[in-house]
């Protein structure tokens, strides 16, 4: 008796165990829903394991889809309208397409790739300051039209001052000093402003890969800055071909694209909280820090 009371009091509890499973399956197959690049998403919420490289070969973004029902003064807004028109490139890992506008009118880019309606030319106008204005969806006015992005409000204010828009949507900090680099010869300034809003963006310069922290559905293992020995190095894409990624690393991820994000992406390699022996701060503070100097450097 004392071993069957044993054996019931042991059954008990572990067929409520099997049943709670059973009915958490059950629920499960009908609330997650399936996801590409996871296990599943539950309430709008991807479920771990997370897929490094998707399972198919995504489609490109259409710019100039409806975005999201979305409509503005009887004008169907465009994806394109509110973040522009970008294009890969092996440096930056995508930048800005050049002289390209949006199905509304609410994006236009130049011949550098700027966010404005006119062409740039070298040589500033005498008497005009020009000002070079880098950094992210905030700087680049993502979300709104053209002539209400604060860097072209400014542009239009004042006659004696030329402001360009050079912002990109979805830029680090380490992007932008990047295309700074490749356009300051180019383009005569007196000024530089390169914006960044920490909370939105500081962790994209310690990520390579943004689907390892948010899924943007990218798929490019992008640039970055590391420090060693205070000094800032360049850590470039690590493919040269957008389709790379993918053709590269099926069915499974290849030992290069492991060793590279476990060396440069914070996000892959969580235990990892320094880079090159330094803090992130410190490279923040690094990337603003040469901004200026070379920036100084072109006057």
């Amino acid at each position: 008796m004392a071993r069957r009371g044993f054996l019931l009091k042991l059954l008990v509890p572990l067929a409520t165990c099997v049943s709670c499973v059973i009915l958490f399956e059950i629920a499960g197959r009908y609330l997650i829903e399936p996801d590409a690049t996871a296990y599943g998403t539950l309430f709008g919420r991807r479920l771990p394991p997370f897929a490094i490289i998707p399972r198919e070969t995504p489609p490109p973004t259409d710019r100039e889809a409806w975005f999201d029902d979305l409509v503005v003064d009887g004008q169907r807004i465009t994806r394109g309208d509110l973040g522009g028109y970008q294009r890969f490139d092996p440096v930056l890992g995508f930048t800005n397409e050049i002289d390209r506008r949006s199905v509304n009118g609410w994006w236009q880019s130049n011949n550098v790739g700027a966010r404005l309606r006119r062409p740039l030319t070298r040589d500033v106008a005498e008497g005009v300051t020009r000002a070079l204005v880098l950094g992210d969806s905030f700087a680049h006015g993502s979300r709104v039209r053209q002539e209400d992005a604060w860097p072209n409000i400014l542009d239009a204010r004042d006659d004696h001052l030329e402001v360009v828009n050079l912002g990109v949507d979805g830029y680090g900090m380490g992007q932008a000093y990047l295309l700074y680099r490749r356009l300051r010869e180019r383009l005569e300034h007196q000024l530089v402003v390169l914006m960044f809003v920490p909370k939105a963006d500081l962790w994209r310069d310690i990520n390579t890969l943004r689907e390892l922290h948010h899924d943007w559905k990218l798929y490019q293992v992008l640039p970055r800055f590391v420090l060693e020995n205070d000094e800032l190095r360049f850590i470039p894409p690590l493919y040269d071909n957008p389709n790379d990624l993918n053709q590269q690393n099926r069915p499974r991820v290849s030992e290069e694209l492991r060793i590279h994000l476990h060396k440069y992406d914070r996000f892959y390699s969580r235990q990892c909280t320094t880079i090159g022996g330094q803090s992130n701060i410190q490279l923040y503070l690094n990337l603003a820090l040469k901004c200026i100097i070379t920036s100084g450097s072109n006057d």
